[in-house]
């Protein structure tokens, strides 16, 4: 997602009767936080001579060159957020700790504001902003919050990665999570595909330590768990079924092939777990183990870059 584009939505923008103009030039200002460009405006269909009266009229106000703020200079920091990306063109995202702070991810923060641009893009030179160049972003990378293009959720964590503390990473995980926007297969997804870039190793560490809302990441593991399965040699084993351990006691396992007794546990919750749950957790393998079952966990990395070594061990166990 880019900048707002007007180029469709007003073909017949030639023929807007002056009023006309003047309320669509509002409507965008008020959907860019009060800021506007320079090539908006000719779509718009102001002439350069139009535009210069706005200019000498203080009804536009440079920010930065091709960028105004619309009647006045008290100006939210969202707006200088959005002026940012503005100057860096129709592809430009909000990066790094300003589109976490637009999250509420983050605190706002001060320095440049960062901005990721494809590589080759226009962007230098701007004053107060720092242009991050990006090869490979895909959609998967853009997004819109409050009317501003910005990265994604797993693309913010990978921007501060490097210069943040590692608990201040892992909160930012936390926080996404209670704001309910942390999605783990986005992050896997960013992870492998930008595997050996900086940052990638502490993004993973921090996800090993999140310590909130347990089954939002299972249930996710399981499903891309059960997705694998579904695209291999593998039998297909049992969901979410009950078995017995050797004390008697039953419990809940994510799956069961029941010929070989083999067991698979997707350790979403190994990522977060207080010490206590990962004491139940070794009490739960061990009982399961003395009533003969064998035993294999898988964790993010294993649905995803690692899957063929845990297919080979699965198969090699008897899930076939």
């Amino acid at each position: 997602m880019s900048s707002i584009d007007l180029r469709d939505d007003l073909a017949q923008r030639d023929h807007l009767a002056p009023h006309l103009r003047t309320h669509a030039l509002a409507d965008l200002a008020t959907r860019q936080k009060g800021v506007v460009a320079h090539r908006q405006l000719e779509w718009l269909g102001y002439s350069p001579k139009q535009i210069g009266r706005l200019l000498a009229g203080a009804r536009l106000r440079p920010l930065h060159r091709g960028v105004y703020a619309l009647g006045h200079d008290a100006l939210h920091r969202q707006a200088r957020w959005s002026a940012a990306v503005l100057v860096c063109g129709d592809d430009a995202l909000l990066a790094g700790r300003a589109a976490g702070a637009l999250r509420d991810l983050l605190p706002v923060g001060g320095g440049p504001i960062e901005v990721a641009i494809p590589a080759g893009a226009a962007g230098r030179g701007h004053e107060g902003i720092r242009p991050l160049l990006r090869t490979g972003l895909t959609d998967a990378d853009r997004d819109v919050v409050d009317g501003i293009p910005c990265v994604s959720v797993a693309r913010v964590a990978l921007d501060v990665a490097c210069s943040l503390r590692s608990a201040a990473l892992v909160d930012l995980l936390e926080q996404a999570l209670r704001l309910k926007v942390f999605d783990l297969a986005q992050f896997a997804e960013l992870l492998d595909r930008c595997r050996g870039q900086r940052g990638v190793r502490r993004v993973a560490a921090a996800m090993a330590e999140l310590s909130d809302e347990p089954d939002l990441l299972r249930s996710e593991l399981e499903r891309r768990i059960k997705h694998r399965i579904r695209s291999s040699p593998l039998s297909m084993p049992r969901f979410n079924v009950h078995v017995a351990g050797a004390s008697g006691r039953t419990y809940e396992v994510d799956a069961v092939w029941l010929g070989p007794k083999l067991v698979l546990e997707a350790d979403g919750a190994a990522y977060h777990a207080s010490p206590a749950a990962r004491r139940r957790d070794e009490r739960k393998q061990t009982d399961l183990e003395a009533a003969g079952l064998l035993f294999e966990r898988a964790r993010w990395h294993d649905a995803h870059g690692g899957w063929p070594a845990l297919e080979a061990r699965l198969f090699a166990r008897g899930a076939r």
